[in-house]
């Protein structure tokens, strides 16, 4: 019988990644990644062992598998009881569609957690409580500002200052009244801590940060990445929710593993915490250099 909530990720995806459990310890400087066995990349000194190059993990043909008894369809890395929806309906792991409509979803949860969290104490935060377990687990907000990330890069390119078009007025209104409930905002792109006056020109012409009020977070030297940026904001806020256009916008273990099933238990994060939208600039002119690979 059909039923509304097909879409809601299944709980017992997490049995998937049981056999494909990263090993090793985890350090702020120093994440060695093993994925089905194989050592992909160490962030200390960027060298790729000897395995076939890392995949993302968006499986574009339906396929089934089963899930603890249950029979559930995968499509596009997400999974269904009962029947698929229609492939316009399914999330969309390339984050393609309305970028308003991101930004809608991410504030609306966003505002969500900042109301329950007045009676229920500190949320859950958007970032893994242990990456290496590939458990869709978060961590409890450490800090108490309330706070959204918005990943500017395109995915395997970096944001271009130059091309960024005027944002909408329902775009403009969605962020000053996320704002205005309280809400704080913070960018990250990998580029250089350079480029700052170029962006913050760019997101303040585009009315998508019209007074320079919210948090710009850039590489601050070489070797710098993302991935310590978020996890720096996330310990001196509350990061409620992250925005981008690739699952590596919200944790760079996405970029490291050798089989992307072993990560399919974290599709239950997508829209709950994590959000795919479109970049806000998508342009060829800004390829991201091979040597900035461990910024992301």
């Amino acid at each position: 019988m059909p039923r509304r909530d097909v879409m809601r990720p299944v709980a017992t995806l997490i049995a998937l990644s049981a056999g494909f459990v990263l090993q090793g310890c985890i350090a702020a400087a120093a994440i060695p990644v093993v994925a089905s066995g194989a050592l992909v990349r160490s962030q200390t000194d960027g060298e790729v062992a000897d395995v076939s190059p890392p995949q993302k993990a968006t499986p574009v043909e339906p396929r089934f598998v089963q899930l603890a008894g249950t029979e559930a369809q995968i499509v596009s890395g997400h999974a269904f009881i009962g029947e698929a929806p229609a492939p316009d309906a399914a999330p969309n792991p390339q984050g393609q569609g309305d970028a308003i409509w991101g930004l809608t979803r991410i504030t609306d949860y966003a505002r969500g957690l900042m109301e329950t969290s007045r009676a229920e104490g500190a949320p859950v935060s958007a970032v893994l409580a242990d990456p290496s377990s590939l458990r869709p687990e978060r961590a409890r907000c450490a800090g108490t500002t309330p706070m959204i990330l918005l990943d500017l890069d395109p995915a395997g390119r970096l944001f271009d200052a130059q091309r960024m078009p005027a944002a909408s007025p329902q775009a403009i209104e969605t962020l000053r009244s996320y704002r205005e409930a309280g809400g704080f905002i913070a960018w990250i792109s990998g580029h250089s801590a350079i480029a700052a006056g170029d962006i913050r020109s760019a997101l303040k012409s585009s009315g998508l940060d019209p007074d320079n009020a919210d948090q710009l977070l850039l590489m601050r030297y070489p070797g710098d990445r993302k991935q310590t940026r978020r996890e720096e904001l996330a310990e001196s806020s509350c990061l409620l929710a992250i925005a981008g256009d690739d699952r590596a916008d919200f944790d760079e273990l996405f970029d490291y593993l050798a089989n992307p099933d072993a990560a399919l238990g974290l599709e239950l994060l997508i829209d709950n915490g994590w959000f795919l939208m479109p970049a806000f600039n998508e342009t060829e002119s800004s390829t991201l250099p091979a040597n900035e690979e461990t910024q992301q």
